[in-house]
């Protein structure tokens, strides 16, 4: 079973009533082999030395999710990355550049790739990561706000990762035109893209994006759409409507009943989100007749 092989220390924090230390990493170390999914999770108390023991005993992991975890720096790092040379998933809540440069040079394995809210990450650092973690699938980026900051050229070198399916740029709030369309020219298999909260994003290189993007089946412009134009949602209705699955047009203010009819086309449909949306009764009636339609929000404000 897969929960033989996974390990959740703050779970055992929990049950145990003891907060989890260096040498407690240590012993469960030692009591337990081939664990392939780790949870370092509010560990306040490890250190390097744990992450060195980890290193040490668990060479097979495949995915580490790290967050809370004040006292481990880059030097735990390193020995992890060294060690587990096997890993595909990772997630961190507290990354910069100099730690995904060490994470690109030693796991070019990876598959998976979770830095959400990671402000100190910059287009170095996913220059870094895109670079060399070239079988990377899903990304995300969700609240990196130094993203973009210097320009396009860290988006540009996704174009060495050719297998990506997933990336969530939301609240990167740099991100341009001009580097969503390199996303999407240099990245032809993805299936999602999130680009909440991105102000400087037109409906029109949106629209463009969609086209050039026949696989793209889940997008997300909550808040990026705000102020864009009925004729500019009409373009990007019209170009995925034959195959979108999961769409969000949240707060979109330029959405009435020919755009709602655009949307109740889409015959793929199964998840709808359009809170904020100033629609009427009428609308919201012909939203409900979308007989595929497993999820709906529509939330006013």
């Amino acid at each position: 079973m897969l929960l033989d092989k996974e390990v959740d220390l703050a779970a055992v924090s929990k049950v145990a009533g003891i907060e989890i230390t260096d040498d407690i990493v240590k012993d469960i170390c030692n009591a337990k082999d081939d664990v392939l999914i780790l949870h370092l999770i509010s560990c306040h108390k490890v250190t390097d030395l744990g992450l060195a023991s980890i290193g040490r005993h668990w060479k097979n992991l495949e995915k580490v999710i790290i967050a809370d975890c004040p006292l481990m720096t880059h030097v735990g790092l390193r020995c992890l990355a060294l060690n587990c040379r096997n890993l595909r998933t990772i997630s961190f809540d507290d990354m910069d550049d100099p730690g995904l440069r060490i994470v690109a040079a030693n796991l070019i394995r990876l598959e998976h790739i979770d830095l959400a809210s990671c402000r100190n990450v910059t287009d170095r650092g996913l220059s870094e990561i895109a670079h060399c973690c070239r079988q990377l699938k899903t990304l995300n980026l969700n609240g990196c706000n130094k993203i973009g900051e210097s320009g396009i050229w860290g988006l540009c070198e996704l174009a060495h990762c050719q297998k990506l399916e997933e990336i969530d740029l939301s609240g990167c709030t740099y991100l341009s035109d001009k580097g969503l369309w390199a996303v999407a020219k240099r990245c032809p298999a993805l299936k999602k893209i999130h680009v909440k909260n991105c102000p400087y994003l037109s409906a029109r290189v949106v629209g463009k994006m969609l086209a050039i993007t026949p696989e793209l089946v889940d997008v997300a412009f909550s808040e990026s759409c705000k102020e864009w134009d009925s004729g500019g949602i009409e373009v990007i209705l019209d170009s995925c409507k034959e195959r979108i699955q999961r769409l969000d047009l949240s707060y979109c203010q330029s959405l009435q009943k020919k755009e709602v009819e655009l949307i109740c086309q889409c015959s793929k449909l199964v998840e709808l989100k359009l809170s904020g949306c100033q629609i009427r009764d009428e609308e919201i009636l012909m939203i409900s007749k979308v007989r595929q339609l497993e999820i709906c929000s529509i939330m006013f404000c």
